[in-house]
């Protein structure tokens, strides 16, 4: 009687990999760090809802320069709303225009910085911002040129002996399909004629009528 086999020791390349531990002193300071942005949240926000609760008729001048600021952030219009307690509609009609200006001044703002960068005669990235900027405000002579894009067919190619009917015409279908079929039988059109057949869209008989 044959003994039962020993089970091989795991290898090295299937052991798990070893478990990642953080020091203490690193996890004490993530901790502090959590709790401390989550004070400053409910601050913030405490803060925020004490000061819209001052606010008499909209449109107010509290309201729209939270609104300006949020779109200076990027914030959605949706979560703008919920953030000073309105609806979207409300946003909209009091607050709507100070949050596309807000948008405006960040733009506005980048632009600027772009724009010193582009015209520096010292910052190394001057060179390339200076050419973003004509490739999209210097009109059709500073565009670059269109790249040609190849796309590889990585379909297998049809078999020699295939004829692929798929972007022939209905009728041209119709005549090759009625020579086949006169040729299956013998040369001769049976019923007093030539056999008729109806193709599919895709080149693949649909109905066959003789």
């Amino acid at each position: 009687m044959a003994r039962p086999r020993k089970p091989k020791p795991p290898r090295d390349d299937d052991a798990p990999p070893p478990a990642v531990v953080t020091p203490e002193s690193e996890r004490e300071t993530i901790t502090a760090w959590f709790r401390q942005r989550l004070e400053q949240s409910e601050r913030e926000h405490n803060d925020r809802i004490e000061l819209l609760r001052t606010v008499g008729e909209h449109p107010s001048p509290v309201f729209a320069t939270q609104a300006r600021m949020f779109g200076m952030l990027g914030l959605p219009r949706d979560l703008a709303a919920k953030m000073l307690q309105l609806t979207a509609h409300m946003f909209e009609v009091h607050y709507g225009d100070q949050y596309e200006l807000g948008q405006a001044d960040v733009i506005a703002s980048v632009a600027a910085n772009a724009i010193r960068i582009g015209t520096s005669t010292t910052d190394p990235a001057a060179a390339k911002t200076a050419m973003d900027i004509l490739a999209r405000r210097g009109g059709v002579e500073w565009k670059p040129p269109a790249q040609q894009v190849k796309m590889e067919d990585l379909r297998d190619p049809p078999a020699k002996n295939v004829i692929d009917t798929s972007s022939w015409p209905v009728e041209k279908r119709m005549q090759l399909e009625a020579m086949l079929r006169e040729e299956m039988n013998g040369g001769v059109a049976g019923n007093g004629g030539v056999a008729q057949g109806m193709l599919s869209a895709d080149g693949e008989d649909a109905e066959i009528a003789e």
